[in-house]
């Protein structure tokens, strides 16, 4: 087989070390290409890694140690951080040769390791050649013993090498015809005493010298090989002596200028902007000069990475947050962050972004993705920055990430699908947050519609209070009308899960208007038991709750003088009238009855006024608070009739008896209880005359007038139209 020639710029120049490469899952590493056209990025992966598996092994010859090859006995080299060359002495991994307490490492071409090949005794590793061999000139007439070889090398320094070969006259160069007569012997040979024919030829030993002048007479340094224009870098020698002197230069194969100093073992070089090309460094070493050549790098931003999510990342959340690495340039700290751009793409191209956000100046390192990321779907990301004067750097490599699934869709557990005769205020309740990751529930969508065209009646949207459950309020169903519910869970990182739905029909009617329904939260307060008729059209009465308000702090008077007459307040069955009329003759104060009821704002509603006579004798019909006996008169009050009479009242009120009305079963409006009626005088908006209006007692039913600065208890109440 012919030579084969060694390609050229094996190590200049890497596929794609300037495109872009994306590295495949493990799954799809052990599955392979399958019936698909595979991603130019997945490609330019694969090619870039072998080009710079090669390059490694091309440009060190003896590959650097990593943690994750199994090594093989007595046949594994590598070399550690230093450059230290060592053979596997045991089949293992993991095991670093620098710091080795296993002893699965050796050193086979270590100055010590050659120092310990030579010995006196006859078991010794280095032995002198047969005289038959010498004779017949098989391994070469050249040889050394081992007395001389081991005094050769203990004593060997560097006013003994130059060029790399041994000028004492001891060894001769070796040659390719003149193999010489020292050979390395084989372990057993040293345990069994044998194997004279196996020496160290001159040539070996010659390798091991120049091994010793680069590491030990010569100069090592460690640093950067490229060095920025415009910047500075450090280089140590990793061999320096005290007992040596050194000098540094630099020189500028392209044009430049810069300076080098050297302190101890730590060599400075500064270059100044614009220069390009090389510039070789010289260390003189004891007047022996070491060049080595630096390259010389252009300023730049470095290229960002995706930290967060990490590339291949699954079960994250549709509301991400992108996060970015550190902003840096080479040389460092020559420019300022001062904008990103953010792209999200549902393709490795990008040719299909679905979410940016360019020259962003705010989120520099981190980006909440503005988009409607879908569930269980795989995107991918990148970014890159902008400096001050560096303009921008390269997109960063593209990571790819998998959103989970939603939360699970909630399942409406009351009312129950397809319910009838559903109350005007339904509780709706719902299964518990469930969500394929550890997140909390933040909030739950609700809505109501009309089945028969899906238009929306009521809604409580992101709320944060009622996860669960929710009473929908009064004055939103109506009556006989099927209706079909939406409620979905929102969690703190997947969202919003999908909507989960069904139907009720509410009842016939939601409100008894009668007797039975006295004291029952109906319209903001409470339905007085009885409607008011008014021009014809009936009114359920609602009594405004005192516990909100609805009732005046202390008394007050009708109004604060004797003699203004209000023709329009004159009504014994329209209150509202009554009290507009009043307000519009001055009584818009607080501090009278009327202007009290008529600013007040209770459950949203502020429509209130001031009972007429008509109206303040239904509440205390229906919700007497004590088990006095009535106040009996067959010709006195504001209607024809006796004391208690109220033709506008649905169902109409005859005159009272001693027993009738009795004290209402309402505990809540029984003497003493929150929404009782004090047993003493209230005003009703009704006038008599200029000075005197009418007002009703709520311990006996007294319905009487009197002087409308004197002041006594105010109720506020308000109709809705039955």
């Amino acid at each position: 087989m012919t030579k084969i020639e060694k390609p050229l710029n094996l190590t200049n120049t890497i596929w794609a070390a300037g495109g872009e490469a994306v590295e495949p899952s493990n799954s799809k590493k052990l599955q392979g290409w399958v019936a698909e056209i595979p991603p130019f990025q997945f490609e330019n992966w694969l090619q870039n890694r072998n080009d710079r598996a090669l390059a490694h092994i091309i440009q060190m010859g003896i590959p650097e140690w990593d943690a994750n090859t199994e090594y093989q006995a007595n046949q594994s080299y590598v070399q550690d951080e230093d450059g230290e060359v060592y053979r596997a002495t045991e089949t293992h991994t993991g095991v670093n040769p620098k710091y080795d307490t296993a002893n699965v490492w050796e050193q086979p071409f270590s100055f010590d390791a050659l120092k310990e090949l030579a010995t006196e005794e006859s078991t010794g590793v280095v032995r002198k050649a047969a005289q038959q061999d010498i004779d017949q000139g098989t391994p070469g007439s050249i040889f050394a013993d081992p007395s001389q070889i081991r005094q050769l090398v203990e004593n060997i320094n560097a006013s003994w090498i130059t060029g790399g070969v041994l000028s004492s006259g001891t060894l001769p160069d070796a040659t390719e015809s003149d193999k010489g007569a020292v050979r390395k012997a084989r372990q057993s040979d040293i345990d069994n005493g044998t194997g004279d024919d196996r020496f160290i030829s001159p040539r070996q030993l010659k390798s091991v010298a120049d091994d010793i002048k680069s590491t030990t007479a010569g100069v090592a340094l460690s640093g950067n090989p490229v060095i920025t224009a415009g910047s500075s870098e450090n280089y140590q020698i990793t061999n320096f002596s005290s007992f040596d002197t050194y000098e540094v230069s630099i020189e500028f194969d392209n044009g430049g200028t810069g300076n080098v100093s050297i302190t101890d073992d730590l060599i400075s070089v500064d270059i100044d902007a614009g220069a390009t090309g090389g510039v070789i460094l010289t260390v003189t070493k004891g007047g022996v000069a070491y060049d080595f050549e630096l390259a010389i790098g252009s300023s730049r931003i470095n290229r960002p990475s995706i930290i967060f999510p990490v590339n291949g990342a699954t079960n994250m959340p549709t509301n991400i947050t992108l996060e970015s690495s550190n902003f840096t340039t080479t040389p460092a700290g020559f420019d300022t962050h001062t904008a990103t751009d953010w792209q999200v793409a549902t393709d490795i191209t990008f040719s299909n972004v679905i979410a940016e956000s360019l020259n962003d100046t705010t989120n520099l390192l981190q980006w909440s993705v503005d988009a409607d990321l879908q569930p269980n779907t795989t995107y991918y990301a990148r970014v890159r920055y902008y400096g001050n004067t560096l303009t921008v750097s390269s997109w960063s490599q593209t990571a790819s990430f998998e959103t989970a699934e939603r939360p699970a869709t909630p399942t409406i557990t009351s009312p129950s699908n397809g319910e009838i005769n559903v109350g005007e205020t339904p509780t709706i309740t719902t299964s518990n947050f469930s969500s394929p990751i550890s997140e909390t529930h933040q909030a739950t969508d609700w809505e109501i519609r009309l089945a028969s065209n899906d238009s929306l009646v009521w809604s409580s949207m992101n709320n944060t209070s009622n996860l669960t459950s929710i009473t929908v309020p009064s004055g939103q169903l109506a009556e006989s009308t099927e209706y079909r519910i939406r409620v979905r869970h929102i969690g703190s990182q997947l969202g919003a899960s999908a909507w989960g739905t069904s139907t009720f029909t509410t009842e016939a009617q939601f409100f008894v208007f009668d007797p039975s329904s006295a004291g029952e939260p109906f319209g903001g307060g409470y339905y007085a038991g009885a409607n008011i008729v008014v021009g014809g059209t009936t009114y359920a009465l609602v009594v405004a709750p005192k516990a909100q308000g609805g009732e005046a702090g202390s008394t007050l008077p009708w109004e604060w003088t004797v003699d203004p007459d209000v023709p329009g307040a004159t009504s014994t069955n329209d209150g509202a009238s009554n009290t507009a009329a009043i307000v519009a003759a001055g009584g818009s104060s607080t501090s009278v009855a009327a202007g009290f009821c008529n600013n007040l704002s209770i459950n949203g509603y502020t429509d209130w006024h001031l009972p007429s006579a008509d109206e303040l004798e239904i509440c205390y019909r229906y919700l007497k608070p004590t088990t006095q006996a009535n106040y009996v008169n067959s010709s006195y009050g504001p209607n024809p009739g006796g004391n208690g009479s109220n033709p506008n009242s649905d169902p109409v009120g005859g005159d009272y008896t001693s027993s009738n009305p009795a004290q209402t079963s309402i505990a809540i409006y029984q003497s003493g209880a929150s929404e009782a009626f004090v047993a003493n005088y209230y005003w009703t908006s009704t006038q008599l005359s200029a000075g005197v209006a009418w007002r009703q007692r709520f311990d006996n039913g007294d319905q009487g007038t009197y002087l409308k600065s004197d002041s006594y208890y105010v109720r506020a109440v308000r109709w809705v139209e039955v």
